[in-house]
């Protein structure tokens, strides 16, 4: 409960990883995000789910297909020149992020409204994890400067 509060971020970004890796090693790689199994994946933003429709894969059949894409479609890569250089196998095996547009419209385009409040994180595993884990969140914010006519810079969010 509560991984944000007060001013919500536009995107946030979510990726897992074991401790044995987080806490390094010549053999371990820290960049080496897992998907531990997670069959259900979710964010509450002020009590409205996001994405709508969960996060819900079987890594253990491959049916992470509609995850990958969700995933995409929150970067805003799914359309348009831009792309993500990540195939769905690579996705599963080692570079699992997850992606939540918090904030509806384009990202970084536009500028929309500050939101406030809280976010809260849901996650289910098919079974139990055999490590512990770290999540790590990294998210992303809007913010306006004004400088004026004296050179002062004005922080306004």
């Amino acid at each position: 409960d509560n991984v944000y509060q007060g001013k919500l971020p536009d995107l946030i970004i979510l990726a897992m990883i074991s401790d044995a890796n987080m806490t390094g090693g010549y053999q371990r790689s820290p960049f080496n995000f897992e998907n531990f199994g997670v069959n259900y994946l979710c964010m509450q933003a002020n009590g409205e789910q996001i994405p709508r429709l969960a996060y819900q894969q079987n890594y253990q059949t491959h049916d992470y297909i509609s995850s990958y894409y969700g995933v995409l479609e929150a970067l805003g890569f799914d359309i348009g020149p831009t792309c993500w250089d990540l195939t769905p196998s690579e996705w599963e095996n080692g570079y699992n992020l997850y992606a939540f547009k918090i904030t509806p419209g384009p990202i970084g385009t536009v500028h929309t409204p500050t939101r406030v409040g809280s976010i809260r994180l849901s996650v289910k595993f098919a079974a139990a994890t055999g490590a512990n884990i770290s999540v790590l969140l990294l998210s992303q914010q809007g913010a306006e400067i004004q400088i004026d006519k004296y050179k002062n810079v004005i922080c306004i969010n």
